[in-house]
This record gives C-alpha cells, structure tokens and sequence, in this order.
C-alpha cells in the first residue's frame, strides 16, 4: 500500500487490467492514484478494450480535429 501512496504523492497514476476476476489490490492501486481499474471477463475483448480506453484517456476528441488530423494521417511522401 504505501508504494500506491508514493505513487501518487509522485503524481503517478496507475492504471490496471484484471482478466481473472476483480483483483482487490489493483482496484486499491487504481483508486489511491486516481487511474482506471478494467476487469474483463471476456479475454477475447482485451485488445478492442485497451485501444479503446487509450484512445479516449489520451484526449484526442478533447484537443480538437487538427490533433485528430495531424495523428491520423500519414505524411504525403506516402501518396503519390
């Protein structure tokens, strides 16, 4: 418990996935730091889970179109 406090004295945040059941340590870490605690019970959801809660954890609708744009489209040496 106490390197979850440091953690968040150090302005850590801790985010967690739990495939095998709720894990009481991980919800505790995630809740002290302030971060998101996911339990999947569909292992085969894992992947389509993560990129989505990255997704929106990073903020990218929040910055506006131009951040969506500027992220999202290869350079132009790739048209031609």
């Amino acid at each position: 418990m106490n390197l979850f406090f440091a953690a968040k004295h150090s302005s850590l945040v801790v985010n967690s996935v739990s495939l095998n059941g709720n894990v009481p340590i991980l919800q505790q870490a995630s809740d002290i730091t302030g971060g998101t605690n996911v339990v999947l019970d569909n292992i085969k959801l894992l992947a389509q889970t993560i990129l989505v809660w990255n997704f929106f954890n990073l903020g990218i609708f929040r910055r506006g179109w131009r951040t969506f744009r500027y992220l999202f489209t290869p350079p132009s040496q790739f048209f031609r």
